[in-house]
């Protein structure tokens, strides 16, 4: 499965307390990845089981998000638990309290992405009409862009 720069941004933020390039060599299945990327994250996860286990989770949880395959965050969510990665209990808490949305937004097509787009517009015009003519001016501003 190879995933586009901007995915491989979106999945390795996931990961917080490593290295940018092990995250995204992380995420990536390609066989396009840098050489050198790939050997430092095989010595890696060869020297540690915890690693590993975090290698596998994190590649089988960006197979999820990438496939829409919701339906399978409930035993990702059990085989992650029990290894005890650190960081992820505050994931994991986080998918649980919100399954049913979570899970949703995995498996359905729908997003609120170009809704979300036009209301950080208009707060970016907004931010930039501040102390200026008044809300007449800012609502024209805003109908022209």
């Amino acid at each position: 499965m190879a995933l586009s720069v901007h995915q491989w941004k979106k999945y390795s933020g996931l990961l917080p307390g490593i290295a940018p390039p092990i995250r995204v060599a992380m995420v990536d299945n390609s066989s396009g990845t840098d050489t050198a990327r790939r050997r430092q994250l095989k010595r890696l996860t060869g020297r540690c089981q915890q690693m590993t286990a975090l290698m596998r989770q994190v590649q089988t949880f960006a197979k999820i998000l990438t496939w829409r395959h919701g339906h399978d965050l409930p035993d990702w969510i059990e085989a992650t638990r029990p290894l005890g990665l650190p960081g992820f209990d505050q994931f994991l808490d986080g998918l649980i309290k919100d399954q049913a949305a979570v899970t949703a937004g995995l498996t359905l097509p729908y997003s609120n992405g170009p809704t979300e787009g036009a209301n950080t517009k208009i707060k970016l015009l907004k931010r930039q009409m501040f102390g200026r003519a008044g809300l007449r001016l800012l609502r024209h501003r805003i109908l022209r862009n």
